[in-house]
């Protein structure tokens, strides 16, 4: 059954309810927003028949959990997603939508960058899904002993290892160029892998992708807070202003342990 707009922020408050980890807080609303919009796009109710959309290709990858150590055999599955509806043929170019950190859907193949430059070039649309994020969590999932596999370190090695892996599943030309798409911290993972690996990638376009290292990046917790603050899918002042409050309680740690006679008030 069909779940009407108006309510989407009742029903993502009372599913987020309880829960008391904020990344996996944030994860769900991200998740939650990324299906509807997702579901609106293929909605005929948003002016789309659906005669006229074509669902993208669903596939898996197994990867290593730890590609830097070989006597380590543990795998995990690794989603991506092909749209291959402008391809010219097996010469075509390949644009390859690398994920953040957040789950992909279909949607993630159907608009865009890529999807937008897809015709012009009859380029092959493929997107690929974060590991630890989405359907492509390892076994364990979450556990503090797993999340030393999180990197991006080991994000950068499943984009090389599936670029070779889809070369050969998808039938494409040794001579098919191949470039890598991204934004924000994802767009950071596009430049990075051209620049690792330029004998498997010819190009990136990476959009507003931050390369400079930053010790205390806040920008990055007031984009966490304005998310967190939009009532209308279930959020709230009170959890937007948690960075802040984070902020205020690390000063005054750090107070405390420049004059710890005096304590801080």
């Amino acid at each position: 059954m069909a779940v009407k707009a108006p309510w989407l922020g009742f029903l993502l408050l009372v599913s987020l309810w309880g829960l008391s980890d904020p990344a996996l807080l944030l994860r769900r609303l991200r998740e939650h927003i990324q299906k509807f919009q997702e579901s609106s796009s293929m909605n005929p109710g948003f002016g789309l028949s659906q005669g006229l959309v074509a669902v993208p290709k669903q596939g898996w990858l197994e990867q290593p959990l730890d590609p830097f150590n070989t006597s380590d055999r543990r795998t995990f599955l690794q989603r991506y997603w092909v749209n291959d509806r402008h391809r010219a043929g097996q010469d075509a170019p390949v644009f390859l939508h690398i994920g953040g950190e957040g789950s992909l859907g279909p949607g993630s193949v159907m608009a865009g960058h890529p999807v937008a430059l897809a015709p012009a070039w009859g380029a092959l649309v493929i997107s690929l899904e974060h590991r630890f994020y989405g359907l492509s969590m390892p076994s364990g999932g979450l556990d503090m002993a797993q999340l030393r596999y999180l990197s991006s370190r080991h994000a950068l090695a499943d984009v090389a290892s599936a670029r070779q892996a889809l070369s050969r599943l998808l039938n494409v030309s040794s001579s098919s160029p191949w470039i890598c798409f991204g934004g924000s911290y994802a767009g950071s993972l596009a430049t990075w892998t051209r620049l690792k690996f330029p004998h498997l990638v010819f190009a990136a376009v990476a959009s507003s992708a931050p390369l400079s290292a930053v010790l205390d990046f806040y920008a990055y917790n007031e984009v966490v807070a304005r998310s967190l603050s939009q009532v209308a899918i279930g959020g709230s002042q009170e959890v937007g202003g948690g960075p802040e409050v984070w902020r205020k309680e690390r000063e005054r740690e750090e107070l405390r342990k420049a004059w710890p006679e005096r304590g801080a008030a």
